[in-house]
């Protein structure tokens, strides 16, 4: 019977000798491979003695800082460009007072209450740049950066909220369909980019009067004295600008330029008004 009893106090001590082999095993083994060799931390958690604050609390939250202003920021161009084709993109980095490229968010706020925000991570604009009508909540302007360089879509609304513009980019050029409507939603005009290199208005989508073949005294009579919102109703937004000139190209005009069935038209405007329409080669 002693025999057996002493079998029996061996085996206990035996499995309680496995069972504390074990359990250390398994505390100081089974971390997981983390990628890191590392000890194990031989801090030890000390309770707060704040009766304020049980159990320590959260930690507390950062102070968030007021934006930056865009026009107290140091712009300098990259000395290196980007290749997009054959355009050469530089990028813009902007800089505090000192010399630490600028991280966080920059507002530029314009005498006429027009409100721009940007992104800005180690110098470079870097997401969404958002743009406000004043005293309005109305977004007039939005454009994505991908460090420092337009990407992706870019938007514009009219005033009384409908869509005005929306294009595409990538790494700072023009891409792919650019669309424009007026103020009502009607097409103003779609032209076409690849890679920066403009490709002329889509012949489908023009505005009428650019569908239409004019005389060139019709024109004149039909327009000067016109508000500039009648030439863009009837010809959509300007080939090109210069000074108070807005100048259409390819236009339909048959006895505007001898033995030639289109003509560059250059609508002349003085305090928003057309004061005379002049044909060119």
């Amino acid at each position: 019977m002693i025999v057996v009893w002493e079998k029996i106090r061996k085996f206990s001590a035996m499995r309680i000798a496995m069972a504390f082999i074990g359990a250390s095993v398994f505390l100081v083994g089974c971390g997981g491979d983390d990628g890191d060799s590392k000890p194990l931390s031989t801090t030890q958690f000390v309770p707060s003695t704040s009766t304020n604050n049980v159990g320590g609390g959260a930690p507390k939250a950062k102070a968030k800082t007021d934006p930056y202003d865009y026009k107290k920021l140091v712009k300098r161009r990259g000395a290196k460009p980007v290749m997009m084709g054959t355009n050469q993109v530089y990028r813009t980095y902007h800089f505090t007072s000192g010399t630490n490229r600028f991280t966080g968010m920059a507002r530029y706020i314009s005498t006429n209450g027009w409100y721009k925000m940007y992104q800005i991570k180690f110098g470079l604009k870097n997401g969404y740049e958002f743009q406000k009508y004043p005293r309005t909540t109305n977004l007039v302007h939005k454009i994505f950066y991908l460090r420092g360089l337009k990407n992706g879509r870019e938007y514009a609304w009219h005033k009384n909220g409908k869509l005005k513009l929306q294009g595409e980019w990538t790494n700072g050029v023009r891409t792919g369909k650019w669309f424009l409507w007026h103020d009502d939603g009607n097409t103003n005009r779609v032209d076409s980019y690849l890679n920066g290199k403009y490709l002329g208005k889509h012949k489908l989508l023009v505005s009428g009067g650019l569908k239409l073949t004019w005389k060139a005294a019709v024109l004149k009579t039909t327009y000067i004295g016109q508000p500039q919102a009648i030439i863009m109703k009837g010809f959509g937004s300007p080939d090109r600008q210069q000074g108070t000139s807005w100048i259409y190209y390819g236009v339909r005009v048959t006895d505007a330029i001898p033995n030639q069935t289109t003509a560059t038209m250059i609508f002349t405007l003085q305090k928003g008004k057309v004061t005379a329409v002049n044909f060119v080669k």
